[in-house]
C-alpha cells in the first residue's frame, strides 16, 4: 500500500484552497440573494403597479359615470332655467291681462254706481232718513 504522508504543507494548501472557496460561494450567495432580493422588489413593484392600475381603471370608468350625470344635470339646470324665463313671461302677461280687467271692471262698476247713485241716495234717506252720499 502506498500512503501519501499528508505534509502541514499540504493542509495549510488545502485550508488556504478552502478559504478562497468559501469566500467566493460567501460572494456567490450574497451576490444571488442582492438580486434575488432586487428581483423580489421588482415583482412586487409590479403587482402595486398592476393594483394602481386597476385602481385608475375603476377610478376612470366611475369618471365616465359622473361625467354622463354632470351632463344630465346640466340639461336639467338648463330646462329649468327656460321653464324659469318661460314661467316669468306668463306671470307677467297673467297679471297685465288681470290688471287690464280689473281697471275695466273698475269703470264698469263705476258706471253702474253712477247710474245707480240716484236710487241710492233715494233708498238711503227712505231707510236711514238721510244719504252719505250727498
Amino acid at each position: 500500500m502506498n500512503e501519501k504522508k499528508v505534509t502541514n504543507e499540504d493542509l495549510a494548501k488545502l485550508i488556504s484552497n478552502l478559504s478562497v472557496t468559501t469566500d467566493g460561494n460567501t460572494k456567490a450567495i450574497d451576490l444571488i440573494s442582492k438580486t434575488t432580493l432586487k428581483i423580489l422588489e421588482t415583482m412586487a413593484t409590479k403587482e402595486e403597479l398592476n393594483i394602481v392600475k386597476k385602481d385608475v381603471s375603476g377610478i376612470k370608468t366611475e369618471l365616465v359615470g359622473v361625467k354622463k350625470d354632470v351632463s344630465v344635470l346640466k340639461t336639467d339646470v338648463s330646462d329649468l332655467k327656460t321653464d324659469q324665463k318661460s314661467f316669468r313671461t306668463e306671470t307677467r302677461e297673467s297679471f297685465n291681462r288681470l290688471e287690464k280687467n280689473l281697471k275695466e271692471n273698475e269703470e264698469s262698476v263705476g258706471a253702474v254706481v253712477a247710474d245707480y247713485h240716484p236710487h241710492i241716495i233715494a233708498l238711503e234717506e227712505k231707510v236711514f232718513g238721510s244719504s252719505t252720499l250727498e
